[in-house]
């Protein structure tokens, strides 16, 4: 599996972030790579992301 990390500084509250963030449908509102982004079966305690990228 592919990993991709970066980091970056984001002026607002962490509450909005992350509700963006798992806003998984609205992903390629801002992802301009992302043709769509959904949320897949995961075991409890984790968020996984399915994606169509354009890479």
């Amino acid at each position: 599996m592919a990993r991709i990390q970066t980091t970056t500084h984001i002026e607002a509250p962490v509450e909005r972030v992350w509700d963006v963030l798992t806003a998984w449908e609205g992903q390629p509102r801002w992802m301009r790579d992302a043709r769509s982004v959904a949320a897949a079966k995961a075991p409890s305690n984790s968020a996984v992301a399915e994606a169509d990228l354009h890479v």
